[in-house]
């Protein structure tokens, strides 16, 4: 419309989709553009102000961007611009959001009036508020224009540079950008909001350092507000777990956002540092928007797609990435490695041999000053990591105690009152007497990187213990006690043991140390299991096999597991390859072709049939490789109905990919299994529902039953031998006991004083304390880690027994 000017004000444009659309905005957080050599034309030749006002997020904690939608529409209203030339785009899913302690009612400010009320909505719901529409009306006859004031101004001689500064100056939790045609920086306000003067009350700008919070951080704080708020036990534990959830979220995007840089960057550490410290201009648009779309599509962990705004926080990366000339098909390239899903995993031990660990103790506390503290015979070795003070401490006269640091152990015959120290009615005793098998899931927990969080990730029981493509770490201050087996070829991607990395060569070596020996013991035929330690990460754009789905690996697995395995709540459950239980749900098995990528069939089948399907919310899915060209992608629930459905619109889904000619998938072939006989959900269209079970059936159950029974006796026996196997010589130790009145001190001087302790008599740093983990990605090949020097053992550093001239208390305190 000739002569007319259009403002265009659009919040948090839906996910990049949206080009750079205006020019200047005066509210925080605003972005827009307009052509170059757009002309204004006078208004007084008849022209008009036009206004369109766009909120494009939605949700409750995006509450300020509907809040300044409503705002600047009042304030359009309140300077002479009829609601006619006045267009608004609005999810309008906030007044009346059940969050609202004022239903029916926004404010921009605390304790502000309702600016809600009469607010025309001519766009509204997720489907109309779109960049695609958002486009369509500036279109209309319309060139893209922008501006908007605060409300506070003279408008008829403030400039819109001059409201830029003050906004840009004003705010201190967001980024305020001016992009486009600068020569309207001289216009006054009042040429887009109208010039009648308003009665509404001018109100001061607020301290930007009282109550501001980031944009990325609105849903924690609000999530902290509540759980501050809550009056229930019920609801604290409800908002902290979303806290937890939220730091989790959180964790996970920097550390993947560095490894693609390192990737894009050849590892270049110098760039990589620049890179995610910088904050460039950007001039190569076009690289950028292909990288975050790439990125948007390919990483669905960042959930860039679910406007996770701390996600966005690091995105200035490939700003920087481009801006440095890196070629956009080699940072495409990098997020598609980076953002495999088929990525080695970290795998880190959990069980310990710690004095200070409950868990190691009958008492389900460590001992404290009113215990006795007993290590039995066939304990392993203790590793004491913090001064500890105990009543009298009971040991075998070859058992073994490993000291921290400087670290003392005292004796005393006071009572402790500490609130640790909770009464116990017999002695303390340590209760790791046997090895912790290799492969026992429990015993393992999968991390992004060597010391992060446990993830709670849902994966077959041949892949919750160490693929051959993952990263083993027994992590920096703790001591172990491992059953390696015997006859498996167990085999990894890395492996460290308290900071320090092994090859083959060098691990076996460690394995001949009296250290390793105690960390590893032999069973009984002599003869563990070898480990070969392959360094060669998934490179594979199809995919990794686990390599522990079949054979005796999978036999031992299964052994441990099938203990926990639940009754299936189906008639007529599954068991995948590479899992020992009974599952409800669907498996889906494909055989590929040419051009498969792993990433790009779980994306895609989460895109187009998960995400948003609030019936499949609960349905877990895990995919692998099981052979060369087939991927078996498993869903679950509890009785199966809803997996079972998703398992058949995956397998339609992919069929009509391979009626099409396969350009999506590269999938072959699909075949489906479905369980049966699930139904606490009630049914869905196509499920098969349950049925009852004939006579004939029951009886072969009734007599199947007694067979297992059998089978589990002679499994139980098994077991027990094969935990006998590994325990030491059974034969009676000498027994020392410590009594509470004889203090002493070991490589200190000879007058004790009141202490009543004994300090570790080597001295310097014990690697198990302190140690700063190497990143294994990041390890170079120049290390020469076949000549690496191995731990070392003297037998000697033993210190005899004060007590008795004779035998030595072998208390062993080395350096591990």
């Amino acid at each position: 419309m000739t002569g007319d000017h259009v403002i265009a004000k659009y919040q948090n444009s839906r996910l990049f989709r949206m080009k750079a659309l205006c020019v200047l905005l005066a509210f925080v957080g605003l972005s827009v553009a307009i052509p170059s050599d757009f002309v204004f034309p006078p208004l007084e030749n008849g022209g008009k102000n036009w206004a369109l006002l766009v909120a494009g997020s939605n949700g409750w904690g995006n509450y300020r961007h509907q809040a300044d939608v409503c705002h600047a529409y009042q304030i359009l209203k309140s300077h002479g611009i009829p609601d006619e030339q006045i267009i608004v785009m609005m999810v309008d899913d906030i007044a009346n959001n059940k969050m609202n302690p004022t239903p029916g009612k926004i404010i921009n400010r605390p304790e502000g009036d309702d600016v809600y009320h009469g607010v025309l909505k001519d766009y509204t719901g997720l489907k109309e508020v779109a960049p695609d529409v958002f486009l369509k009306v500036l279109q209309g006859k319309k060139e893209e224009l922008a501006g908007i004031g605060s409300g506070k101004e003279n408008l008829n001689s403030e400039t819109i540079e001059k409201q830029f500064k003050i906004v840009k100056r004003e705010t201190n939790t967001s980024t305020v950008c001016q992009f486009g045609d600068m020569k309207i920086d001289s216009m006054t306000v009042s040429e887009f909001q109208g010039s009648s003067q308003s009665n509404q009350i001018v109100y001061p700008i607020p301290d930007p350092n009282v109550g501001a919070v980031p944009s990325e951080d609105v849903d924690l704080h609000i999530n902290m507000n509540l759980f501050k708020l809550a009056s229930t036990a019920e609801d604290r534990k409800y908002y902290s777990e979303k806290i937890a959830q939220e730091s989790m979220r959180r964790g996970k995007v920097a550390p993947l956002i560095q490894k693609i840089v390192s990737i894009a960057t050849n590892s270049n550490n110098r760039q990589v540092e620049r890179i995610m410290k910088a904050r460039m201009g950007l001039f190569r648009h076009e690289c950028y928007k292909a990288a975050v779309e790439h990125l948007a599509d390919t990483c669905p962990q960042l959930e860039l797609r679910q406007q996770f705004g701390y996600a966005f926080k690091h995105l200035y990366a490939f700003v920087n990435l481009c801006e440095e000339s890196v070629p956009t098909e080699t940072i495409l390239e990098a997020i598609t490695k980076g953002c495999s899903l088929v990525d080695c995993a970290y795998k880190r031990w959990l069980s310990n041999t710690n004095f200070g660990n409950p868990a190691n103790w009958n008492a389900g506390r460590a001992p404290c000053g009113n215990d006795v503290a007993v290590i039995h015979d066939e304990s392993a070795a203790v590793f004491l990591q913090v001064n500890t003070t105990v009543k009298q401490l009971l040991m075998p006269m070859n058992g073994e105690v490993v000291f921290g640091s400087d670290v003392v152990l005292g004796f005393t015959e006071q009572p402790d009152h500490s609130a640790s120290c909770t009464p116990y009615s017999s002695n303390v005793e340590f209760n790791v007497t046997y090895p912790r098998d290799w492969f026992d899931s429990n015993n393992w927990c999968e991390t992004d990187s060597e010391t992060g969080n446990c993830k709670t990730i849902a994966r077959l029981d041949s892949e919750k213990v160490p693929c051959m493509n993952d990263d083993v770490v027994y992590p920096s201050g703790n001591s172990f006690y491992v059953n390696l087996e015997t006859g498996i070829d167990i085999k990894v991607n890395t492996f460290k043991i308290t900071g320090k990395a092994y090859t083959t060569t060098s691990f076996q070596s460690f394995l001949s140390t009296d250290q390793g020996k105690g960390m590893f013991p032999l069973p009984n035929n002599g003869q563990r299991s070898s480990v070969t330690i392959q360094r060669r990460p998934c490179n594979d754009p199809t995919g990794c096999m686990c390599g522990n789905n079949k054979g005796e690996v999978l036999n031992r697995i299964c052994v441990i597991q099938r203990k926990r395995c639940t009754k299936a709540q189906c008639r007529t459950p599954l068991k995948p390859v590479g899992h020992c239980c009974d599952l409800c749900g669907g498996v889906a098995v494909m055989k590929f072709g040419s051009g498969f990528r792993f990433d790009t069939l779980v994306n895609g089948i989460r895109r187009n049939l998960i995400d948003g399907k609030s019936e499949y919310k609960d349905v877990q899915v895990i995919t692998s490789k099981i052979s060369e060209d087939e991927i078996q992608m498993i869903l679950l629930d509890t009785d199966g109905v809803r997996a079972s459905q998703l398992t058949r619109e995956i397998a339609k889904e992919v069929q009509n990919d391979i009626n099409a000619g396969g350009f999506k998938y590269s999938v072959l072939s699909v075949r489906v299994d479905v369980s049966s006989g699930g139904g606490s959900t009630g049914p869905i269209s196509g499920a098969q529902t349950a049925e009852s079970i004939p006579n004939g059936e029951i009886a072969g159950i009734v007599v199947g039953g007694a067979v297992v029974v059998g089978l589990l006796v002679v499994v139980a026996i098994f077991i027990y031998r094969r935990k006998q196997s590994f325990k030491k010589p059974n034969f009676r130790k000498p027994r020392v006991e410590v009594p509470p009145s004889f203090g002493f001190r070991f490589g200190g001087p000879e007058n004790v004083g009141p202490s009543q302790g004994f300090d570790n008599p080597m001295y310097g740093n014990n690697p198990l304390e302190n140690e700063k983990p190497m990143d294994m990605e990041m390890m170079p090949s120049s290390l020469g880690l076949e000549q690496e020097e191995q731990p070392t053992f003297d037998s000697s550093r033993g210190f005899d027994n004060p007590l008795y001239d004779s035998p030595p208390l072998n208390v062993r305190c080395y350096e591990l």
